[in-house]
């Protein structure tokens, strides 16, 4: 019995992670794309050079660490218009 109900439990679990791996898997894909789809827009209507780019990705890198991937818009936004 104890045999049967470990395996049975094991099998449920098994199951439930796989289709949440599967969900999780699938929104990120189409997030990835969206993503990528304003990036190309932003690239083809801003004039930024290859170095100030750089530096943002590491500014951004730095960011999305620092706040466990939580940006707030509003302090994206004060950051870009200061003087």
């Amino acid at each position: 019995m104890t045999e049967y109900l470990g395996e049975t439990v094991s099998a449920v679990i098994d199951g439930i992670v796989k289709g949440s791996e599967q969900r999780i898997s699938r929104a990120l894909f189409k997030l990835a794309v969206q993503s990528a789809i304003q990036s190309h827009i932003l690239a083809a209507v801003t004039d930024v050079d290859e170095i100030d780019v750089g530096k943002l990705y590491g500014m951004c890198t730095e960011d999305v660490r620092r706040t466990n991937g939580i940006i707030d818009f509003r302090n994206a936004y004060k950051y870009q218009k200061e003087d």
